[in-house]
């Protein structure tokens, strides 16, 4: 694109006056023929003509003289928080070195990466909070399964009233009691019953078993104290203290005793004996 002489003019004057511009002229040897604009700018105004500017100017050093093409270097650090953008033109007999102010350009650029490594640091650091987060929840889901298991395995070998006590903080749990009643109650001839059935079907059975065992006994305010294969240990009068114990466990033996006097299960009709 060709520019008329005046806007050609204009747009030198604006950038010398605004970026701050300053030459250097170096000869093929490397040596300084003259220099000129705000040398002071960019710690260069002590350069005197004939000496060899590589020397004195670091950023110079291996890129003099040209090999006929012109380069541009963006961001030198010329001083101190001074930055310069360097252009490097050929000419006969001569390389120049044009110079324009960019430390607010710079400034910019770096304000805008350090923003950016900040970001990625607190983003890093929110991915690792949310890691933390759900691998927490994840712990904190374990240990409620494993408190429930807990629960289920503490509740099938102690009755309800001696594991809430072992959860409001009690650790030597032993009580006395003056009357009390135990009920011994067992599967006869488990294996003439269960033969014949598949797994799941013996274990269904003997869950409705016990489950309508556990319904006559709670009637007599009796509770399933410990439980060992096809038995289960009934205890009347503990670990609370009930007005007699021995008549309401001959109660519920009766009960239980009839209940199951004409059941059978399975295929081969087997009666269901206790």
């Amino acid at each position: 694109m060709k520019l008329p002489s005046p806007v050609i003019r204009y747009v030198c004057d604006h950038a010398v006056k605004t970026r701050r511009g300053a030459f250097l002229s170096v000869d093929d040897k490397g040596h300084l023929l003259e220099s000129g604009g705000s040398l002071a700018l960019y710690g260069l105004s002590d350069l005197k003509a004939g000496v060899p500017v590589a020397d004195h100017v670091d950023f110079l050093q291996g890129m003099l003289p040209l090999e006929g093409n012109a380069e541009l270097l963006l961001a030198i650090e010329v001083a101190p928080g001074t930055y310069a953008e360097a252009h490097f033109l050929p000419a006969d007999g001569a390389d120049w070195v044009i110079l324009f102010d960019s430390s607010e350009e710079t400034a910019i650029d770096q304000l805008l990466q350090q923003r950016t490594y900040e970001s990625s640091l607190l983003r890093e650091q929110l991915d690792r909070e949310r890691q933390s987060k759900q691998e927490a929840k994840r712990v904190k889901g374990s240990l409620r399964d494993e408190r429930e298991k807990a629960r289920h395995f503490l509740g099938s070998i102690l009755p309800d009233a001696i594991i809430e006590r072992l959860n409001r903080g009690e650790k030597s749990i032993a009580d006395e009691f003056e009357d009390a009643a135990f009920l011994h109650i067992a599967v006869a001839e488990p294996e003439s019953l269960l033969a014949g059935l598949p797994v799941a079907a013996r274990a269904q059975l003997l869950g409705e078993i016990f489950a309508v065992v556990d319904r006559l006994v709670q009637k007599e305010l009796g509770g399933i104290v410990k439980t060992a294969g096809l038995a289960c240990l009934v205890g009347f009068g503990v670990p609370v203290s009930l007005e007699g114990p021995l008549i309401r466990a001959a109660r519920a033996a009766n009960d239980i005793a009839c209940r199951f006097r004409a059941v059978t299960a399975g295929t081969n009709e087997a009666p269901v004996a206790l």
